[in-house]
């Protein structure tokens, strides 16, 4: 039994009789069923679950614990695996890579004029119109989690990463970046955004940054006229591009990988 979520609410509002409070089994099952693929581990736990406070707390409590994150990455894994085989163009003449470059450019440059905190990590504590001190402060400290994957990654993979120029393709607005400073000689803060790279530049001078250069990209051009470097560290950028522009920028800069230098760590946007 699955139901959709958009009538779940109005199927326990008519299932309720006057007075009671108690979430019906039907719905608790429903989301054993739904959310994590399975039937429940017995009449007690169902019977936990329908002492809950009401059903929104029910798909919280559901969808916030590791068996539901779990599930949905094999759920994914699955779909995705059966899933029919589409032809993707990715290597297209410049003239059509160009204006995909410029439609990308003028969305990426309206959000960085307009919340560049925002666009980078989609909390509604890092909008404009809410943002504080405190919250720029939580919001730059969160970078250092992705940076120190680099030793994750190397410790997982038994490889040395070189610790000499670092190019860190979209920056953004240096939440990364300032946690890279410290781990490389020198970082290139690549970014196609006027107002993130400004940000970017601005945080990392007040605190004192000194070894890394805010790099502007505004063509495919520009990205063929980048310096070399040794490693390249993309996190959560790509995805927000078509194939071919995904395709065209690790074609150009791993070919701009210094020699002895690599590998590279790419991050999209998690699963779960």
């Amino acid at each position: 039994m699955k139901l959709p979520f958009a009538r779940i609410h109005e199927r326990h509002r008519r299932l309720l009789p006057p007075g009671h409070h108690q979430i019906d089994r039907a719905i608790v099952v429903a989301c054993y069923r739904y959310l994590l693929g399975r039937e429940p581990e017995n009449e007690r736990a169902i019977q936990e679950k329908r002492e809950i406070e009401s059903v929104a707390e029910l798909i919280r409590h559901f969808t916030s614990s590791s068996e539901y994150r779990r599930h949905s990455i094999i759920r994914y894994l699955r779909s995705a695996y059966s899933s029919l085989y589409y032809k993707i163009d990715y290597d297209i003449q410049d003239q059509r890579l160009s204006a995909l470059f410029d439609r990308i450019k003028q969305q990426w440059a309206r959000l960085g004029d307009q919340e560049p905190f925002w666009s980078v990590l989609t909390l509604e504590n890092y909008l404009v119109a809410n943002l504080e001190d405190s919250q720029v402060r939580e919001f730059y400290e969160s970078g250092k989690l992705d940076a120190d994957l680099l030793n994750t990654f190397e410790t997982r993979n038994e490889v040395r990463i070189s610790r000499a120029i670092c190019l860190e393709l979209g920056c953004g607005v240096g939440r990364v970046t300032r946690h890279l400073s410290g781990m490389f000689s020198n970082v290139f803060a690549v970014d196609i955004s006027p107002g993130h790279l400004e940000h970017c530049r601005t945080h990392l001078s007040r605190q004192g940054v000194s070894n890394f250069a805010p790099i502007l990209i505004n063509s495919p051009e520009d990205v063929r006229r980048l310096p070399g470097f040794d490693f390249l560290i993309s996190f959560i950028v790509l995805q927000h591009n078509p194939p071919p522009i995904q395709y065209f920028m690790l074609d150009t800069l791993l070919s701009k990988i210094n020699h002895g230098g690599g590998p590279i760590a790419v991050r999209f946007k998690s699963l779960a």
